[in-house]
């Protein structure tokens, strides 16, 4: 590669450090960790990127359901976790730790 760019960012400060840091454990300079962060994305980010909006919209109708649920249990009223309930739950919580073993390493 004889043409090179330079390209600048701006990260908040714990970030850079938590980048730095990072890149110390992996010892590599933090650019070539940038260059090598940005090559994966352009070529594997659009696999992660929609799985974990997936998951936020499941999480965030969850999070609708128990607001329901706390709603319906403070006004005097009864409740019960099925095991569909419980199943669902278990699912998700193993989408997620898929999604960010796979986001993380």
């Amino acid at each position: 590669m004889s043409d090179w760019k330079q390209i600048k960012v701006r990260v908040p400060a714990d970030y850079a450090e938590q980048i730095q840091d990072y890149a110390k454990h992996k010892k590599v300079f933090v650019s070539e960790l940038c260059r090598l962060s940005l090559y994966d994305y352009m070529h594997n980010g659009n696999q992660i990127g929609p799985q974990l909006n997936a998951i936020r919209r499941e999480l965030s109708a969850i999070g609708n359901n128990i607001n329901q649920i706390a709603r319906h249990l403070n006004s005097g009223k009864d409740a019960e976790l099925t095991e569909e309930i419980k199943e669902s739950l278990q699912d998700m919580r193993h989408d997620l730790k898929r999604v960010l073993k796979k986001t993380w390493h």
